[in-house]
């Protein structure tokens, strides 16, 4: 269940046994809400929307914070980190922070500072953003872990033990994330840019098709905000049976993953 805590439910998040701060950054918005860690109950507290470049998101993003400072507790606060500077690895090779800078480096030679590794199963993302954003997320925040926003889809995709090719993808305004798996093993991960459902169910498609995965018998799990579900959806049954929606939120995906509560 999710509330807002600017609205008509008011919800108590003091106690911080009970309530982790939750901080969803990337260079299209700002997320923070609250997360009751027994429950998975999410209280909303700001969701601010921009576009913009690295270096202008952590400049508006200390604006904002710095203009809501109910935020600055003591709570211990997980951070998700969209970027765009991402590699994945087998979490076997990645044995050190050397390790991930060598790898990213290998996808993205460029000069970044914040380096952050998220290792879900088998499988390792390291990622970075603005610098300064690491060093400015420490100073003001319980920190307690750092995660990329693939991290919901990984959890999920690998939950479900199955032998089958298996696609996860997450429809954002603007944005769709994919997860591409199969015999537990993970074959792609990406987020792409759309303009409308049309360039979503291509990118979608272009994915399923390089993949290789079976028409008939691979499934296609879509999450995300339901309008654009709903609009995709019959041009992706023309090509693929078994086109599966789910109800569970991004958010829920999110609650779950950071308390290792799976349904």
């Amino acid at each position: 269940m999710s509330h807002s805590i600017n609205g008509e439910t008011m919800v108590d998040v003091s106690d911080k046994k009970v309530w982790k701060l939750v901080l969803s950054i990337s260079t299209k918005g700002f997320k923070a809400y609250y997360l009751n860690v027994s429950t998975n109950e999410i209280v909303v507290h700001i969701d601010k929307t921009w576009d913009c470049n690295e270096s202008e998101m952590l400049h508006r993003l200390q604006e904002t914070i710095y203009e809501h400072q109910s935020l600055l507790t003591e709570h211990p606060t997980t951070a998700i980190i969209e970027s765009r500077h991402f590699a994945l690895a087998p979490t076997e090779i990645v044995n050190s922070e050397e390790d991930a800078e060598l790898i990213l480096e290998q996808v993205h030679p460029l000069n970044w500072e914040d380096l952050w590794i998220d290792t879900i199963k088998d499988v390792t993302v390291v990622f970075s953003m603005a610098k300064g954003l690491d060093s400015f997320l420490h100073r003001t925040f319980i920190i307690d872990n750092v995660i990329s926003h693939f991290n919901p889809l990984l959890i999920k995709a690998f939950h479900t033990h199955t032998n089958k090719q298996k696609m996860l993808i997450n429809l954002r305004d603007g944005r769709i994330d994919i997860v591409a798996v199969a015999d537990e093993k993970l074959l792609l991960a990406n987020t792409f840019d759309w303009q409308d459902c049309a360039d979503a169910s291509y990118h979608t498609l272009n994915v399923w098709n390089i993949l290789e995965f079976d028409q008939k018998n691979a499934e296609l799990h879509i999450y995300g905000n339901k309008e654009l579900r709903d609009a995709v959806i019959p041009a992706l049954k023309k090509f693929i049976t078994f086109v599966i929606p789910q109800n569970e939120s991004i958010d829920s995906l999110i609650a779950s993953a950071i308390t290792n509560k799976q349904s």
